[in-house]
Order: C-alpha cells, then structure tokens, then sequence
C-alpha cells in the first residue's frame, strides 16, 4: 500500500515536471520570435534615465490634503487645544511637584514670576 503511494507521488511529480517544461519551451520559443532591433531598442530605452519633468513622480504632490478628512477636523482640534491650556494654566491647582520644583529657586526669581 505504501509503494502504490510513492508511485503514484512519483508519476504526480513527473507529469507536474513535464507541464513546466512545456511551458518553458513556450516561452523560449516566444523569445526566439523577437527581432534583435527590438532587443536592442528596449536596452538602449532602460539605459536612459527618465526625465523627472514628464514623470508620474513631478504630479505627485505630499502635502495634499486626502478626500477622507472631515470638515470640522481642524475646528475640533482647536478647542480641544485650547481646552487644555485653559485647564493646564488657568484651572489646575498647584501640587506637590510644582511645589518641589520651586524650593531651589531664588526668593528674587519667584517674585517676579509671582508677583509680590
């Protein structure tokens, strides 16, 4: 049973092998039908660099804004800025840090960044 297995695995493979080549020969076949002027006329156009000025690359501008930005994106990130400043600088109450980071300061500074 497990000979009968192999072989066919075998045969598999060969008939797999044989499609390949036939393929291959196809296109070998092509590539003989190709003129040597056309073989030469697409080697010398490789060997040209392309003109940036008449590429798809020149069109191609980064800053673009895309199709899928909703109108009010900008609007919305305005406030929410200006939230947290408003929170940050007018609201917050000072801390425990903030205190620490005052202790090694001058008497002189701090009465000029809070008043008298």
């Amino acid at each position: 049973m497990m000979r009968i297995k192999w072989i066919e695995n075998i045969l598999e493979f060969r008939s797999k092998r044989t499609l390949l080549e036939k393929r291959f020969s196809i296109t070998s076949k092509k590539n003989e039908t190709i003129k040597n002027d056309e073989v030469e006329d697409d080697n010398m156009r490789k060997r040209k660099p392309i003109k940036f000025s008449t590429s798809k690359a020149s069109k191609f501008l980064s800053g673009n804004k895309t199709k899928n930005v909703p109108e009010y994106q900008e609007t919305v990130l305005v406030t929410c800025f200006a939230i947290f400043l408003l929170y940050f600088c007018v609201l917050r109450e000072e801390n425990d840090i903030d205190e620490a980071m005052i202790r090694n300061i001058p008497p002189e500074i701090l009465r000029q960044i809070y008043g008298k």
